[in-house]
């Protein structure tokens, strides 16, 4: 019998989560699977949270040798795409020592895109598909306020050959304007590439007295969260500074909630972060966040902050605040600006109790009909796409 493979050796932001619903999707149309991770501690992480899920399936290890080599510039980069493109290679040739592989699908293909493109297939002659997530070349020229990438002729053009690569069914990508950008270039490949807006969890909400409670928070005070992935791009040192030296801002309370990277703790040692602490505005949720407390925080929040320095790509937590019908900071800035910008309504900070903004940072709020009006984020449609609709 042969299987579906899925390949995914990160554990952080959206991977583990994406995992876990693309196996719930595959598995609900009755299809087998088989995953390949890490043989690390994040492998060791993903399939203990797969096997909790309840799902018997075969999971292989494979050595991952990406160290972190970006920082030595392009050739850094280089180097990285070819050692993913060996990674999948390798977890291609684990799974099938298990079961035939009539599928692989790689929800973030980003790393790799290039390699595959010079390289060709990791996966022999069987058909792939992926996700794209991280792609920039196309922003400025369609119009997204954004930095002219360097070289993005060159992007441009092994994007296009990556599209032509032989195997590859579909490359979905959870931005419109590349899927906008690729037919009007090159209307040739426009069944090569598919819009697939960012799937997401159904809002589960409470009422904000009750998220509250159950995260201890203080009531009646307006309420900012930070969720996800705490990095420094994240602009938390921008928040806390805006908050602490706004008298206005006497009365805000701040949440940061998710893992922490190690370049946020010297944020968090500031003379901003500890006045906050001492004045017990500042709470902390260091952890991975699970389905029920990330409805939590949610619905305890009175603003998300997206305000993040120089991210041209979309997000999650904007995609969720819309969701949930949430206001959300955020800068005119790249995808993000673009979908609260289209989406949201602008709000005056009054309305929240907040201080007087950042010269740079926009307040909207996403009504709670705005679901209506946005594209359908269920993980029903993305794996309706992905795997094919349940029979």
């Amino acid at each position: 019998m042969t299987a579906r493979l899925i390949i995914e050796p990160l554990r952080s932001g959206h991977h583990i989560a994406y995992l876990i619903e693309l196996v719930n999707g595959a598995a609900s149309r009755g299809l087998d699977v088989i995953v390949a991770v890490g043989a690390d501690s994040s492998g060791d992480e993903i399939a203990a949270r797969l096997h909790s899920t309840g799902h018997e399936l075969p999971i292989v290890r494979v050595q991952m040798s990406v160290n972190g080599s970006t920082g030595r510039g392009p050739l850094g980069r280089v180097v990285d795409a070819y050692r993913w493109w060996k990674f999948l290679a390798d977890a291609y040739r684990a799974a099938t020592a298990v079961r035939p592989v009539e599928f692989v699908f790689v929800p973030y293909l980003d790393a790799a895109l290039f390699a595959i493109s010079v390289l060709g297939s990791p996966f022999g002659a069987t058909p792939f598909g992926g996700i794209s997530m991280a792609q920039r070349f196309h922003l400025h020229p369609m119009g997204v306020t954004a930095v002219p990438q360097k070289a993005s002729a060159i992007r441009k053009q092994l994007f296009f050959r990556l599209l032509r690569t032989r195997g590859l069914r579909q490359l979905f990508v959870i931005d419109d304007t590349l899927e906008g950008f690729v037919c009007r270039e090159r209307a040739d490949l426009r069944n090569k590439i598919r819009f697939l807006p960012d799937p997401s969890a159904p809002p589960n909400p409470l009422t904000t007295d009750e998220a509250r409670d159950a995260l201890r928070l203080v009531r009646g005070d307006p309420l900012i969260a930070v969720y996800g992935s705490l990095d420094r791009r994240k602009g938390i040192a921008t928040l806390l500074n805006w908050v602490v030296q706004n008298g206005d801002g006497s009365r805000v309370q701040i949440l940061l909630a998710g893992r922490v990277r190690e370049d946020v703790l010297e944020v968090l040692d500031t003379e901003a972060a500890r006045r906050l602490v001492r004045e017990r505005r500042l709470t902390l949720l260091p952890r991975y966040i699970e389905e029920k407390e990330e409805s939590l925080i949610f619905s305890a929040a009175d603003a998300l902050w997206i305000a993040y320095d120089a991210v041209e790509s979309t997000s999650g937590v904007l995609v969720k605040a819309a969701l949930y019908g949430k206001a959300v900071l955020y800068r005119d800035f790249g995808l993000i600006g673009r979908y609260a910008t289209r989406f949201g309504t602008p709000v005056a900070h009054a309305e929240l109790g907040l201080p007087a903004l950042p010269a740079d940072v926009r307040l909207c709020r996403f009504s709670p009909d705005a679901s209506e009006a946005l594209p359908d984020h269920s993980w029903t449609n993305a794996c309706n796409h992905i795997f094919g609709p349940r029979e």
